[in-house]
C-alpha cells in the first residue's frame, strides 16, 4: 500500500476507536448519574420513613402520658399512617401539633395560618363579637369550674382568684389587641363563632367538622 494510503487507515481506525471509547465514557458516566441519583433517592426514602416511625413512636409516647418536661415536642399529622384515623385521640400529654391541614387535604390554608396578616385578612370582621378571657399580667390563666361546691366559698374568702377577666369585643379588636401585645388573650369556644366565613371554608357544613374530621 502506498503510505498515504496506510496513513488513511490508521487515522479511520484511531477514530472508530476513540469514537467506541467516547461512547463507553458516555454510557459509564449516564450509569454513574443514574446510581448517583438512585442513591439519593433511597437516602431520601429513608429519611422519611424514619420521621414516619419517630412520629408514630411520639404519638404512642404522648398516649402513654410520657409527657417530655419543659420542652414542648412537635406532632406531625401529616407523617402518622392513614390507620390513626383518630390521631388526637387519647392523647395525654401537652404537645405542638403541624400537619393538621396537609393530613385533611387543605394545604392551601397552611400560608393562611402561618402568615399573621393573612390570618387577620381571612377571619377578622368588625361585626363578628366573642367572648375571650385576657390576663395583663401573665400568660398563665388561673381558672376553676364555677358550678363545682367550693368555688363560690372560694371567691367569697378571695384566697386566691381567677387571674383573668371575661371581655368582649370583636374579631378585629381581639386580633388587633393579640397583635400589638396587649395582654394575654385566650379564646376556647368554636371555629365558627370567631369566623364564620373561615369555618364556612375549612368545613364546609353548617354542623360537624367536615374536611378536618381527620383530626379529631
Amino acid at each position: 500500500r502506498p503510505a498515504s494510503a496506510r496513513l488513511t487507515a490508521w487515522l479511520v481506525a484511531s477514530s472508530s476507536a476513540w469514537a467506541s471509547l467516547a461512547f463507553i465514557g458516555a454510557r459509564n458516566l449516564r450509569t454513574t448519574q443514574l446510581h448517583s441519583r438512585f442513591r439519593g433517592v433511597r437516602a431520601q426514602l429513608r429519611a422519611q420513613l424514619a420521621e414516619q416511625e419517630a412520629a408514630v413512636e411520639l404519638l404512642a409516647a404522648l398516649r402513654r402520658g410520657e409527657c417530655s418536661g419543659d420542652s414542648l415536642p412537635t406532632l406531625d399529622l401529616s407523617l402518622l399512617p392513614a390507620s390513626e384515623k383518630r390521631p388526637l385521640d387519647g392523647v395525654r400529654c401537652p404537645a405542638k401539633i403541624v400537619g393538621g391541614f396537609e393530613r385533611c387535604g387543605l394545604s392551601e390554608f397552611t400560608s393562611c395560618l402561618a402568615d399573621w396578616g393573612e390570618f387577620r385578612k381571612a377571619a377578622s370582621s368588625a361585626d363578628q363579637f366573642i367572648t375571650f378571657d385576657k390576663n395583663d399580667d401573665s400568660r398563665f390563666f388561673t381558672f376553676w369550674d364555677n358550678a363545682t361546691n367550693l368555688a363560690e366559698v372560694v371567691r367569697e374568702r378571695g384566697v386566691t382568684s381567677q387571674a383573668y377577666s371575661k371581655e368582649n369585643a370583636s374579631t378585629e379588636e381581639f386580633l388587633h389587641m393579640a397583635e400589638a401585645g396587649h395582654g394575654w388573650l385566650r379564646y376556647g369556644s368554636g371555629l365558627r363563632s370567631f369566623s364564620p366565613r373561615l369555618a364556612e371554608k375549612l368545613c364546609a357544613v353548617e354542623q360537624g367538622a367536615g374536611k378536618l374530621a381527620p383530626l379529631l
